[in-house]
């Protein structure tokens, strides 16, 4: 899959925050979980003991904008199995056990990391910024953990 520009990264996040109602969100999720199944599977329970709601729903819409992006690129994209989400997460290991501080410098560092090994790095930077933004509730605990399990996610769909 070609990389993504920042600006087209920043495309989809406007349009999907642009949905004019929540049913038109409800829609696209209907189709995210019938399309995707088990990635959906997978943003619906990964997490589910720890996030709050606020947190929970981030990582849903996140994980949509995710889909979207791949799946604008991808014609025909085949569906992610529960083998490619583990796949991932076992690719992506290292990178969750160096994730283990809350100092936002660590984790600054850690998501150039990502950026430079991946073929992505307008979507990681969109991921870490996301993941920081404080409109978004998520608490400091946590920044890492969705950040690896959206990378999870990213590198499935890919």
């Amino acid at each position: 899959m070609r990389t993504f520009s920042e600006a087209e990264v920043q495309a989809v996040v406007d349009r999907l925050e642009a949905l004019p109602d929540d049913e038109s969100l409800e829609l696209l999720i209907d189709t995210f979980a019938e399309e995707q199944p088990y990635a959906f599977a997978y943003l619906m329970t990964m997490g589910e003991d720890d996030f709050n709601e606020e947190e929970a729903e981030f990582f849903l819409f996140t994980g949509l904008i995710l889909w979207q992006m791949v799946k604008q690129e991808v014609a025909g994209l085949s569906p992610v199995s529960e083998d490619m989400l583990d796949a991932s997460a076992e690719a992506n290991r290292p990178l969750l056990e160096a994730l283990g501080s809350e100092s936002d410098t660590e984790f600054w560092a850690l998501v150039e990391r990502s950026q430079v090994e991946s073929g992505q790095p307008a979507i990681l930077a969109y991921l870490g910024q996301a993941v920081m933004d404080e409109a978004y509730f998520v608490r400091p605990r946590h920044r890492a953990s969705l950040f690896f399990f959206l990378k999870v996610l990213l590198d499935s769909l890919e």
